[in-house]
């Protein structure tokens, strides 16, 4: 059994800054930890299983897509960063998004169950951002890896999530 706290960060505006509230504990874990004491009902506590976890994905999306073998599951406790491999912690599931369905499905199951989710990408940052610290559920975004929209005249791309940069500049060298 493992004990997942949840912060549920509410979106609005602080008074005295005019920034909301999300983007203003991202920067700053005191304000974080204020701004969940102020609100209430914003901590939630639940005790789950990471397979009750994991077959509550497996009923909305492919078996496939669902990961919770702890071997395959360390493979998403580091990114490029020095600290993340001093200290790893695995996340209790993996679900590997392919449209934008699947996100919308597995943030809305991690809310409804109060369990954190970690985006994760190509992992090549080198920040920790990455990291399930809490736990939870890694959203892997890796598979949503296309070019949308390429607007040459304005010089501006749309891509999903997942496109690595050496990718997004072999689209682009042929314009």
């Amino acid at each position: 059994e493992i004990v997942v706290v949840s912060l549920v960060q509410r979106l609005g505006r602080e008074p005295d800054t005019g920034r909301s509230s999300y983007h203003t504990c991202s920067r700053n874990a005191q304000r974080r930890a204020d701004l969940s004491a102020s609100l209430p009902g914003a901590e939630r506590t639940i005790r789950v299983h990471a397979r009750e976890i994991a077959g509550g994905f497996r009923r909305l999306m492919q078996s496939s897509q669902v990961i919770d073998d702890p071997a395959e599951a360390i493979t998403y406790s580091t990114d490029a960063s020095f600290y993340s491999h001093l200290r790893p912690r695995a996340p209790d599931v993996v679900v590997v998004a392919r449209s934008v369905e699947d996100v919308q499905r597995t943030v809305a199951y991690a809310f409804e169950n109060g369990i954190p989710v970690t985006p994760r990408g190509a992992a090549s940052g080198q920040t920790g951002g990455t990291i399930p610290v809490r736990g939870g559920i890694v959203l892997a975004l890796n598979a949503m890896n296309r070019v949308l929209e390429l607007d040459t005249q304005n010089l501006q791309v749309m891509v999903e999530p997942g496109l690595i940069h050496a990718r997004l500049n072999s689209e682009l060298a042929p314009h």
